[in-house]
């Protein structure tokens, strides 16, 4: 968990990032700076050019990538847990949308 400090954007996209296990909201970004969902939601794409929850879903899907390749006993409900997914079908549907195929299908043609 993160300290009670109040962080600058890049420094909370760079933890954003870098723990894509987490279930982020805006809601809760914004709290670490101190700002309302929406401003925050607008200062985070002034800044990076994108929204800040298209971020966690393309960490969430890098870090899918790695697990799908790294270790083929994980099943695509363990990926999508350890993910923080509750729906593995949402996971899916995610994965497909930032990939253009699906968990199963990335992991066969990557093997």
């Amino acid at each position: 968990m993160l300290v009670e400090k109040h962080l600058d954007i890049k420094e909370i996209r760079q933890h954003v990032l870098s723990n894509p296990q987490r279930k982020w909201t805006v809601a809760e970004m914004a709290k670490m700076m101190s700002l309302s969902p929406s401003r925050f939601h607008a200062v985070y794409k002034d800044v990076f050019g994108t929204a800040p929850m298209h971020d966690v879903i393309e960490a969430k899907i890098e870090y899918a990538k790695s697990l799908l390749l790294s270790n083929k006993r994980y099943s695509l409900p363990q990926v999508a847990e350890m993910l923080g997914y509750n729906d593995q079908y949402h996971f899916i549907r995610q994965f497909r949308i930032e990939t253009g195929m699906t968990p199963g299908a990335f992991r066969k043609k990557n093997q």
